[in-house]
């Protein structure tokens, strides 16, 4: 992992210090001589999280990889837990220019970058039943990854799911029209 970068954009880290310390800490641990930057933004706002995840996607990868990690995940059903806890699918994209990122399918998160995938799959992983899949089930994505164990071919999890489809507006939706995404740093 020496070489390689990870950008944690996360939208616990502006209000919640000790959140983001146990995820920064977390994925450091899962993955030792990667570089790690934090990239903060507003809660719950996955226009926000589309723009800083655009931003740095567009940045030449680092020599060893850059890998975006990407959290952002209100819950589309209010506050009651989806479906075993996952409403919404942890997916892996590759982007044109050979940047990689790991990111909770939610909302509007990926809709800058979707006409930069050129490939993109669902991460079948365990996440306990955890409602903080990026804390407790997602540095282990993201070492697999580093190490190249992620996979279709792993009969344990974490492995590579089946390929999506970028264009797939239920899974990555445009902008709604008129929407212009602005970011303010004070």
């Amino acid at each position: 992992m020496a070489g390689s970068e990870i950008v944690l954009i996360t939208d616990y880290g502006i209000h919640d210090g000790n959140a983001l310390t146990q995820v920064e800490r977390l994925v450091w641990r899962a993955c030792p001589g990667a570089r790690l930057f934090t990239a903060p933004v507003l809660p719950c706002s996955t226009f926000h999280t589309a723009f800083w995840t655009h931003v740095h996607s567009r940045l030449p990868p680092a020599p060893g990889g850059t890998l975006l990690y990407v959290t952002c995940a209100p819950r589309g059903n209010g506050d009651a837990p989806g479906p075993d806890n996952d409403p919404e699918p942890l997916v892996i994209a590759k982007l044109d220019n050979g940047v990689v990122i790991l990111a909770m399918a939610s909302r509007y998160t990926l809709s800058l970058v979707r006409p930069h995938i050129t490939a993109l799959r669902a991460v079948d992983y365990d996440h306990g039943r955890s409602q903080w899949r990026s804390r407790d089930a997602v540095p282990e994505v993201a070492r697999a990854h580093f190490t190249g164990e992620l996979n279709t071919n792993r009969n344990k999890l974490p492995r590579l799911g089946g390929q999506l489809d970028p264009g797939n507006q239920d899974l990555i939706p445009p902008l709604p029209d008129g929407v212009w995404v602005l970011h303010r740093d004070d």
